[in-house]
């Protein structure tokens, strides 16, 4: 079993734009309020804490348990988890837990996971009392979404592994 989670938080942005200072840390009413908080230190502090439980445990264990804390994951993760999973043998595990945070109250099973595109799309000017000579990149790129957008409801997952994903996306609430 894997525990994953990240250190790096999305940047902050102006300062200013901010009811508060985003790196402060204040607490008011039991509330911590900053940049980090929910995304992801809850999660992280939640997988140390049972990584330790679990390493004071492991004799009643037959498995192994690791702790990955990365960052780059904001940024899309070449330096942080990719990094280790190409270089890491020991982060490789039957199942990996990340303390994500969505709400309090709702368990997700899955990933929604994402893909990278670069799309090149020329064309041909043309003046415009001759249109018809010429190929419009924006109307071809157009079309281009339209069908990449009905991919969305394609399924290449065995049936299985489909029902398990179905019944894991719907939120499991306390």
């Amino acid at each position: 079993m894997v525990f994953n989670g990240h250190l790096d938080t999305y940047p902050a942005g102006d300062p200013k734009l901010w009811k508060r200072y985003p790196f402060s840390g204040d607490l008011e009413d039991g509330k911590i309020y900053g940049r980090g908080v929910s995304d992801m230190k809850g999660g992280d502090t939640a997988s140390i804490v049972t990584f330790l439980y679990l390493a004071e445990n492991r004799h009643r264990m037959k498995g192994e348990v690791v702790l990955t804390l990365v960052s780059d994951e904001e940024t899309g993760g070449e330096w942080g988890i990719c990094w280790l999973l190409d270089h890491v043998r020991e982060v490789h595990g039957d199942a990996v837990l990340n303390g994500e945070p969505s709400s309090c109250d709702l368990v997700n099973f899955a990933e929604k996971g994402q893909i990278w595109l670069e799309v090149v799309s020329r064309g041909r000017a043309a003046h415009g009392a001759y249109t018809h000579l010429g190929f419009n990149a924006i109307q071809n790129l157009y079309h281009f979404l339209n069908d990449l957008e009905k991919l969305e409801g394609l399924s290449v997952v065995p049936d299985e592994i489909s029902r398990v994903l179905r019944e894991g996306g719907r939120p499991w609430t306390r």
